[in-house]
């Protein structure tokens, strides 16, 4: 074995000197670069003697194992061959979405208050939710927005792993039923709760249906086609906008229910207490038992306008003060 140390000299030559006297020259290799490798010891083998300090030149061969690749056609196309194998395999078994769902860590909570006036909206809805809400952890911001009928609020939370997302979301459930339940009106619909998704919030198609005129036809043809693509089983979710049946729209005459001295809110009391479906018990007929129920409600604007209301002198036709359509 011969120990030659590998020096640079200041204009950049590598220089290699031999400090051993065994060995030879002839057949000899390094694992190593010297020039990459200044001032380090190099271990070669060889056949001819040398003498302590004396120069010579490195003719380094490469790795062992890269070598008998390159030398050996046969193992170096087997080795490609295994490794795109493995590569297609590891391809095929990787979990494939074309249109995956991404989590932005946004939920928005809509409220319904029917006939509500933005500040009732703010003050007896909006507010509450958002005291609750702020109780729960990781939140980054809370964004409302109160109109006639409807409050909007969308939470952002904190960009924080899915698992402690999902805990999180299940304590904004929780604070939202408690909410509902002990502090917002009556009158007011139970929150629905949206996590806001890539496939949630931009939809992958969106389908329009025209007709001549906003009628029940349109809106039938609307439900069937919602009924047939929900039947598809590439399709996830199918969402309605706009198909809600129509409302029943009184519009009072102000001067008219002022001049037979009666207030808007008895004729929404009477409306609400008369306008509704009611049972009426019940009858045997030979050993069956049939139940009685009073029919008081119709979509039929006409029937309503003839809905009477208690008056000072007389009744009055809910007609005759107030106009009553479809919307």
């Amino acid at each position: 074995m011969g120990i030659f140390i590998v020096t640079t000299t200041p204009d950049g030559q590598t220089i290699a000197r031999f400090h051993s006297l065994q060995n030879a020259l002839a057949g000899r290799s390094a694992a190593i670069k010297p020039d990459e490798f200044p001032d380090t010891k190099v271990i070669i083998q060889g056949r001819q003697p040398l003498k302590d300090g004396q120069p010579i030149t490195l003719h380094l061969k490469p790795d062992f194992m890269l070598q008998r690749l390159l030398q050996h056609h046969v193992l170096a196309n087997l080795t490609f061959i295994l490794v795109l194998v493995m590569g297609v395999l590891s391809y095929l078994s990787l979990p494939k979405e074309k249109d995956p769902a991404i989590n932005f860590n946004w939920i928005q909570i809509n409220t319904f208050m029917p006939g509500a006036a933005p500040e009732g909206i703010e003050k007896r809805v909006t507010q509450p939710l958002e005291e609750g809400i702020a109780r729960v952890s990781d939140i980054h911001f809370i964004s409302s927005m109160s109109r006639d009928s409807m409050s909007n609020i969308i939470v952002r939370f904190e960009d924080i792993d899915e698992r402690l997302f999902d805990k999180r979301l299940a304590d904004l459930h929780r604070e939202i039923q408690h909410i509902d339940n002990t502090r917002l009106p009556e009158e007011a619909d139970s929150p629905f709760i949206v996590e806001l998704t890539s496939s949630s919030a931009f939809p992958t198609a969106i389908l329009i249906l025209q007709g001549f005129s906003y009628d029940d036809n349109l809106r039938f043809y609307a439900r069937e086609m919602e009924k047939e693509m929900e039947r598809q089983r590439f399709i996830q979710r199918v969402d309605l906008i706009g198909g809600s049946d129509p409302e029943l729209i009184v519009d009072i005459d102000m001067d008219r229910l002022t001049g037979l001295g009666l207030s808007p809110a008895v004729v929404a009391q009477t409306i609400k207490s008369q306008f509704k479906d009611s049972a009426a018990g019940s009858i045997n007929i030979r050993d069956q038992q049939w139940l009685i129920r009073i029919l008081g409600s119709s979509s039929d604007p006409g029937e309503l306008a003839r809905l009477s209301i208690p008056g000072i002198d007389s009744e009055v036709l809910l007609g005759d003060v107030a106009d009553v359509y479809l919307g």
